[in-house]
C-alpha cells in the first residue's frame, strides 16, 4: 500500500474541510478559487449548502512547492458536524513523481476511508462532479469515470475546496443546493 499523504498534510486538509476562513452562501453562480499555499501550508474556501448538493469544478495545477509535504488539492462535501465527509483528493505521488495520485476520501459516521482511483499527469486538470441527496446517496464523477456514493445522512451540507503546498485553480466552482 502506497503512502499518499503525510499525517500533517492530511490533518491540515481535514481541518480545512471544517474550519475554513472563507465561507460563502451556496449559489448557482460559478466562483473561481485560485488556491495558493506555500510549502507546508494549506488554504481553503467553504460554501454552506442545503440538504441536497451538486458541486462541479475543474481543478488545474499551477505551481507545486517543494518541501516535506507534497502538493495536494481536493473538494469535499461534509455534514455540519464533520462526522460524514466525501470528496476527492489529488496529491503528488512522490516528491519527484510526475503524477498525482487521485483518491476518493472521507469519513462515514466518523470512520475515515480512502479509495485510490488513478494516477494523473501533474499538468492535467481534473474535472469533478459530486452529487448528494438529502439521504447521503449520490454519485461522484471524475473525468469520464462515475461511481455511486453513500454516506450516512448528512443533513445540511458544507462544500470545501482546498489545497496545500502549491497553487491550484478551481474554475469554475459551482455549488447548487436546495
Amino acid at each position: 500500500m502506497r503512502r499518499i499523504l503525510s499525517g500533517s498534510v492530511l490533518a491540515a486538509a481535514a481541518a480545512c474541510a471544517f474550519f475554513a476562513p472563507a465561507t460563502h452562501a451556496a449559489t448557482n453562480a460559478p466562483l473561481v478559487f485560485d488556491c495558493d499555499a506555500a510549502a507546508g501550508r494549506s488554504a481553503s474556501v467553504g460554501v454552506g449548502g442545503g440538504t441536497a448538493v451538486a458541486v462541479t469544478t475543474r481543478i488545474a495545477p499551477r505551481t507545486l512547492q517543494r518541501g516535506q509535504t507534497r502538493p495536494t488539492a481536493g473538494l469535499t462535501v461534509s455534514s455540519a458536524d464533520g462526522r460524514n465527509v466525501v470528496g476527492i483528493q489529488i496529491v503528488q505521488a512522490s516528491p519527484t513523481a510526475q503524477t498525482f495520485s487521485l483518491a476518493v476520501v472521507g469519513r462515514n459516521a466518523g470512520t475515515p476511508f480512502r479509495t485510490p482511483l488513478a494516477e494523473l499527469p501533474l499538468a492535467a486538470p481534473v474535472d469533478v462532479i459530486i452529487q448528494l441527496d438529502a439521504s447521503g446517496r449520490g454519485t461522484i464523477r471524475i473525468g469520464a469515470q462515475q461511481a455511486p456514493l453513500s454516506v450516512a445522512d448528512t443533513g445540511p451540507k458544507r462544500v470545501e475546496a482546498f489545497c496545500g503546498s502549491g497553487q491550484f485553480r478551481f474554475d469554475p466552482l459551482t455549488v447548487r443546493s436546495n
